[in-house]
């Protein structure tokens, strides 16, 4: 299909037709320019949407807008030169100026697919239960998912934009440890059973650091995982005092099949 959102001289009408119909869909299938001094003597011009919008189409100078590789991608159009038909000059002109059209339209491509991925991450990385927090290579803390916020008790802006050195400090000063070990390394440090305090209380925690590459394998900072495992250990206890604990064990290791 093509389409124009915006015609000029044509308010905000938008055109919509199978990309094979008209003088637009001519160049789009065959890849070359079409110079056209009459349109209605010409049996490829399709009038109908002179008659939707009012407009009279008098001259045509249309090309092809092919990307890098090679494809065409779409068409642009140019109506009704004011003191006779489109030339040879105009032609040229127009090809140059629709080779910035290409890259403008590929640019908005690639930003659209980066901006798809973004938010694909984003959403994964909101709806897992284990806390996320990522940060910068000189120890700033970039983003921190929902169930970060929960775990921690904290606000977004108690955390983004905060240097590691000033958020993590008391009894989670060992952290900094952990984030310095995985930068030198780039191996990822897993801890289990690990202690947290946030708000004057302590927490339970599976702790993992991991190092952040880019598909260069240049580091980008590093990445922390934080599983509240306290609900957990107090049910344990707790069955603790009823039962030995290694059946204990076995019953919260298959507590989703229970």
């Amino acid at each position: 299909e093509l389409f124009s959102k915006i015609g000029v001289g044509l308010g905000a009408t938008e055109i919509r037709f199978p990309n094979h119909l008209g003088i637009a869909g001519t160049v789009f299938t065959s890849g070359k320019t079409v110079n056209i001094p009459y349109a209605y003597a010409d049996l490829r011009f399709n009038p109908v949407f002179d008659k939707q919008t009012g407009f009279f189409t008098r001259s045509i100078l249309c090309v092809p807008v092919v990307n890098k590789e090679g494809k065409t991608i779409g068409v642009t159009q140019v109506l009704n030169k004011r003191g006779g038909p489109f030339t040879e000059e105009d032609a040229a002109r127009l090809k140059a100026f629709t080779a910035q059209i290409s890259i403008a339209l590929e640019n908005a491509k690639l930003f659209d697919d980066i901006q798809n991925m973004k938010n694909y991450s984003e959403g994964i990385l909101q709806s897992m239960s284990s806390g996320v927090i990522t940060l910068n290579e000189d120890g700033k803390i970039i983003t921190c998912n929902s169930s970060g916020l929960t775990i921690m008790k904290i606000a977004p802006e108690d955390i983004i934009e905060q240097d590691s050195e000033k958020f993590f400090t008391n009894n989670n000063a060992w952290i900094l440890g952990k984030i310095q070990r995985v930068e030198e390394t780039q191996t990822t440090d897993i801890t289990m059973d690990a202690e947290l305090e946030f708000g004057g209380e302590k927490l339970s925690v599976n702790f993992t650091v991991l190092p952040l590459l880019s598909v260069e394998q240049k580091k980008l900072g590093t990445m922390i995982m934080i599983e509240d495992i306290s609900s957990e250990k107090r049910l344990k206890s707790t069955m603790s005092r009823y039962m030995d604990a290694g059946l204990a064990d076995q019953l919260l290791e298959s507590k989703e099949e229970l």
